[in-house]
């Protein structure tokens, strides 16, 4: 429900703040106090469009601002979904508009765009008069309210999740169709790249252990030369270093058994002699076992050769080639397999086209039994309301389309995720008239009798929790209207409804009552809105029926009119 609404340099209004009971919330006041304004507010903070003519008079912004409690699945997902956070069960909605005309729309002190900002308003307000944020008006919520009515969501939803997977099943086979045809006029070239790289058949890190061993190969004279060389020098010469070694060694070992602080120099001596004979020895294991081979140093650098050629066309690394030949083998698979893949994709979008065929013929059957028990209800509830001969009509078209992809019989049908039909409200207010869509019809006050028949048929299964009624007494007679007061009391047990009016037997319904007041203060008009205390609400009733001049008769009926909507 709205708890608070807070309205900020708004046309007539200052600063005004109302805050909302549950059940039914009454307006009233003079004629040109700004009554509608509220309504005009409350529009604009649910997204409808707006300029700067509806700033305030020298100020810089207009703000509406409202808090609504949150007890609704569907507008929690949303939250949800658009990552905005929930304030403790409640939902915060701030419309700004600056002296350009552009606006700003936050959720929860978050931006938000007005598209949003529409898609969630209507989640939680239905407004009906004459304002575009109507759900009544927009055709594509009228099969809603039938299947709604018909208890049909479960089978909607069903439908919904057939219809998308065919969407992405056909999206799938519509790429694989394509990337099939790509790959068979690239099949040669696919092939030719994939052999390529084959033929050579590179190992992994390949290139480095053939870097390796070329430089060894290439420089092999040096190596032996100057291994034969430190041999010599270590062990061969007449002066080797080995000899010189041991000679130090001996000259040690004496010096340490006279002076014992040269043993630890005597062992770091023998230490290195040893060291000397195992370097002496690798040394010579190598020049002995070391092979001149011209034939494996071309053959390397033949090889290597070959895997630069790859690198530089698929590396640049030869682990970017092995992953280039892995997608080629892949390709080249899907190709041979294309066919049989495309066939496996057709046969499942038959056999869940044919579940969709199944339901959605069932579907609509449905609706268009419902759709006559719903007609009944609302003409009945239209006739209490004062338009006796009104004659509504619940249309279920199932539409064919040539172009469609839903194939029943001989017809062709386009498909949705609600099934083959689509649902569209038609009245006829007076005899002799054709009945008209709803669109068409000029009256506001019967639009909003309309809807509050349909509401009022629909009030156990309708979500949205706050409806706001403007002009739904407009030329109609007291006895409707007590019937209009009646209806509405009795839909504001499951809805929270804010209704503006200027019929007392419609103000006595409420369970809330607001008088909008105009004042001049400090030379400037400004329009208030105040919450009637329990004995003001006889004397407001009064004013509307007898002017500002209240006698004892008018009172006495007001209190009557209360008393009426209190049993």
């Amino acid at each position: 429900m709205l708890t608070t609404l807070s309205i900020k340099n708004f046309a007539l209004f200052h600063e005004v703040t109302v805050s909302f009971q549950k059940g039914l919330n009454i307006i009233t006041g003079e004629t040109g106090a700004g009554k509608s304004l509220i309504v005009d507010a409350l529009n604009l903070l649910l997204g409808e469009k707006t300029d700067a003519s509806v700033l305030r008079k020298d100020a810089r912004k207009a703000i509406v601002e409202g808090v609504f409690s949150l007890d609704l699945p569907e507008a929690a997902s949303f939250l949800r979904e658009h990552d905005l956070d929930v304030f403790d069960h409640e939902v915060h909605i701030r419309r700004e508009v600056n002296t350009s005309g552009r606006s700003r729309s936050f959720i929860n002190d978050t931006p938000v765009t007005m598209e949003s900002l529409r898609r969630f308003g209507e989640l939680l307000v239905d407004l009906h008069g004459q304002h575009e944020h109507q759900s009544l008006l927009k055709i594509e919520k009228h099969i809603d309210y039938l299947d709604a009515f018909a208890g049909l969501e479960s089978r909607v939803v069903q439908i919904g999740l057939i219809y998308k997977k065919i969407k992405s099943l056909k999206k799938d086979l519509q790429e694989l169709i394509q990337k099939g045809h790509q790959l068979r006029e690239r099949r040669d070239y696919l092939q030719f790249q994939f052999n390529e790289i084959n033929n050579i058949n590179p190992a992994a890190e390949e290139d480095e252990e053939l870097e390796q061993e070329e430089r060894i190969l290439a420089n092999s004279e040096k190596l032996f030369g100057m291994s034969s060389e430190a041999y010599a020098i270590l062990y061969e010469d007449e002066r080797s270093v080995y000899e010189m070694l041991t000679r130090i060694e001996e000259i040690l070992s004496e010096l340490q058994s006279i002076d014992s602080r040269f043993q630890e120099y005597l062992k770091l001596s023998t230490d290195a002699k040893i060291n000397a004979d195992e370097i002496a020895k690798y040394l010579q294991h190598y020049t002995t076992t070391f092979e001149f081979n011209p034939e494996r140093l071309e053959e390397i650098r033949d090889r290597l050769s070959a895997l630069s050629r790859l690198k530089k066309k698929y590396g640049p690394t030869l682990q970017a080639v092995l992953e280039k030949r892995t997608v080629l083998e892949k390709e080249l698979r899907l190709v041979d397999n294309v066919d049989g893949e495309i066939e496996n994709l057709q046969k499942r979008i038959e056999a869940e086209s044919r579940r969709y065929f199944e339901l959605a013929r069932s579907l609509s059957n449905a609706r268009k039994t419902a759709a006559k028990h719903l007609r009944s209800e609302i003409e009945h509830v239209l006739h209490k309301l004062g338009m006796e001969k009104a004659v509504f009509v619940v249309r279920v078209d199932s539409p064919e389309n040539e172009k469609g992809w839903l194939q029943i019989g001989e017809k062709t049908y386009q498909g949705s995720a609600k099934g083959i039909d689509s649902v569209s409200f038609f009245i006829s207010a007076n005899p002799g008239e054709a009945p008209k869509e709803l669109l068409k019809i000029a009256s506001g006050g019967e639009i909003s009798r309309v809807m509050l028949a349909i509401k009022s048929v629909l009030a156990e299964k309708d979500n949205i929790p706050v409806l706001v009624f403007d002009e739904i007494d407009s030329g109609i007679s007291g006895r409707i209207a007590q019937t209009i007061g009646k209806q509405l009391q009795a839909l504001a047990q499951s809805h929270q409804i804010i209704c503006i009016t200027h019929l007392p037997q419609i103000a006595s319904a409420g369970h809330a009552h607001y008088t909008v007041e105009k004042i001049i203060e400090e030379n400037r008009t400004r329009t208030k809105v105040r919450a009637l205390k329990t004995g003001e609400r006889a004397v407001e009733i009064a004013k509307l029926i007898g002017g500002e001049r209240i006698s004892d008769v008018n009172l006495k009926s007001a209190e009557e009119l209360l008393k009426t909507f209190e049993n």
